[in-house]
């Protein structure tokens, strides 16, 4: 047999039945992959501030709900998102959803994080503004589940997706015709994946020790994975039953016919190929999420055209703590005011990479208070933000620098819980330094909350000539106060890293943009001074020279 074959023939052969194997491959490929190239749209909601009597607020969902629009924008999603939405609002996306659906849309994805309710045995989804006086109420004041997933089997798209991590306590369990909490169970139609965070008729944990509800954490985790449809929800309803000892246990309900769906599409031979090399990573300490300093970070990471580098913001307590785990190593970068690495002397080895902006002293007080005046804070119940953040190092050191003794009854929260207990008159102040106008003062100290409110002054002369730390003097205006304008100091933030960090060329070249390039762009788009945009407002661009013991990075002075 050999000999009917030259050597060369033989080899024609077998490269023949070679590319004959490769485009079966590739063809299979595609077609196991069919997500690689469909339309996706996805309504994303979280629900978290709620103020009916029958519903407590949830501290999860908002997280849950950006987490998760970040996932699937970064996978090709195109995202209608919101949250802490009234239920005419509610009804506004769904319209516009559904719209969507219809132009030509292959995959429909329905992401609600909140409370969620069955009623004889239907479903609903609860707007914040639901007050559920009465389990009648439940039809006119709620969103009905049937409804949603009836006009997603009319958008006639391939694939719909319901995801609801929503099944908390039932407001009206001690009354008839309802179960003592969560859904009920739902039969999908054709084309319809549908998942709950826990099974019909339990009750899902409104995680109190992480941002996340534990269905979601878990969720986004696989979602990130090249996996199926199908195995992220099995690999998710495996950890959580596990974590949650039994105690949650998600179910499914899918209806999907040879659908096999990849939110992040597998390696295959039917890729481009390309030399990959895994991006560096820089961990980059903020603080809070609702804080400026993380979106200053967000919008830098998004800005950042360096391929091969990601720049990801770490949460932490704030300025004090990111410097302290730089130290440790815990931390490659992060955001930190001028004024704690001026009185912490232990941070020596702390340099700094960039100024970004100010950030202003701000003294509230509740409207009815007869304190006017710094000078009446003596021995007063303060909060001063937490342990290991900038308000918690500036606020302890002014009160310190004025008064000459430490705070009598301090109270060490963050500035949305410093806001509810100055409410309740369970202390009388607030101390803290916040960039204006951070996220956190559009969404905790908005017009019709800080009606409760007011800032009193503080005049820079009162600690003039004491103080060991860079202070300037600065004004606030808000029109939740009229525009009227408040006396008041400002510290610098900054950008900083440890003096002997060694960086790549790819990381170098990043900070003499942000320097050079970034930050006037960014502040460009801040002056449309949309107050709902959800950019880094920064003020102005801040370039004095740093006070003696404070150093510029290697980096930097090259």
């Amino acid at each position: 047999m050999y000999n009917l074959f030259k050597k060369g023939d033989i080899l024609r052969l077998i490269v023949v039945l070679l590319l004959i194997l490769l485009s079966l491959i590739i063809f299979n490929s595609y077609e196991d992959n069919p997500s690689s190239t469909k339309r996706k749209v996805a309504l994303i909601i979280g629900n978290s501030n709620y103020k009916g009597e029958r519903l407590n607020a949830l501290k999860n969902p908002e997280n849950d709900a950006m987490e998760m629009m970040n996932v699937l924008k970064d996978r090709g999603f195109e995202i209608i998102y919101d949250v802490n939405v009234t239920e005419s609002k509610f009804e506004e996306h769904i319209k516009d959803f559904n719209t969507k659906l219809a132009e030509d849309a292959d995959v429909g994805l329905l992401f609600f994080a909140g409370h969620g309710i069955e009623v004889n045995n239907i479903n609903y989804l609860l707007p914040i503004d639901a007050t559920l006086k009465y389990k009648r109420d439940v039809k006119y004041e709620a969103i009905n589940l049937n409804d949603i997933i009836d006009d997603m089997k009319e958008a006639r798209n391939s694939l719909n997706i319901i995801i609801l991590d929503a099944c908390r306590n039932n407001p009206f369990s001690d009354t008839r015709a309802v179960t003592k909490g969560g859904l009920a169970e739902v039969k999908a139609p054709r084309g319809l994946f549908i998942s709950y965070s826990t099974g019909a008729g339990n009750v899902a944990l409104d995680n109190k020790k992480g941002d996340n509800g534990l269905f979601t954490k878990y969720l986004i985790e696989y979602i990130k994975e090249p996996l199926t449809l199908q195995e992220i929800f099995r690999k998710t309803r495996t950890k959580v039953k596990e974590e949650s000892n039994g105690e949650q246990d998600p179910v499914v309900y899918d209806n999907t016919i040879n659908s096999k769906f990849y939110f992040t599409q597998p390696s295959n031979i039917f890729s481009k190929v390309k030399d990959k090399i895994p991006p560096i990573k820089y961990r980059v300490g903020t603080a809070s999420k609702k804080g400026n300093y993380y979106k200053v970070i967000e919008d830098l990471s998004d800005k950042n055209e360096i391929e091969g580098l990601k720049i990801s913001p770490n949460i932490t307590r704030g300025s004090l703590e990111n410097c302290l785990l730089i130290q440790e190593g815990k931390l490659d970068i992060g955001t930190t005011q001028l004024d704690v690495l001026e009185l912490h002397k232990e941070l020596d080895d702390i340099a700094v990479l960039a100024q970004i902006y100010h950030e202003q002293l701000h003294i509230i007080v509740k409207k009815d208070s007869n304190i006017t005046h710094f000078s009446q804070l003596e021995d007063k119940r303060i909060s001063s933000g937490e342990k290991r953040s900038g308000s918690f190092v500036t606020g302890n050191y002014i009160y310190q620098l004025y008064f000459n003794k430490k705070m009598k009854n301090p109270s060490y929260t963050t500035l949305s819980q410093a806001l509810e207990r100055l409410k309740d008159k369970k202390i009388d102040a607030i101390i803290s330094v916040v960039g204006s106008p951070a996220n956190a003062f559009r969404d905790d100290l908005n017009r019709d909350r800080m009606n409760q409110f007011r800032l009193i002054p503080f005049d820079i002369n009162m600690i003039k000539g004491k103080t060991k730390a860079t202070y300037k003097p600065s004004i606030l205006k808000y029109d939740w106060m009229n525009n009227q304008e408040i006396a008041t100091l400002s510290t610098v933030t900054l950008l900083v890293a440890k003096k002997s960090k060694k960086y790549d060329k790819k990381m170098q070249k990043f900070i003499k943009e942000f320097n050079n390039r970034y930050r006037d762009e960014l502040r460009a788009e801040a002056s449309k001074d949309d107050p709902n945009k959800p950019l880094a407002r920064w003020r102005d661009r801040v370039t004095s020279s740093l006070p003696e013991g404070i150093e510029w990075h290697l980096v930097v002075r090259e």
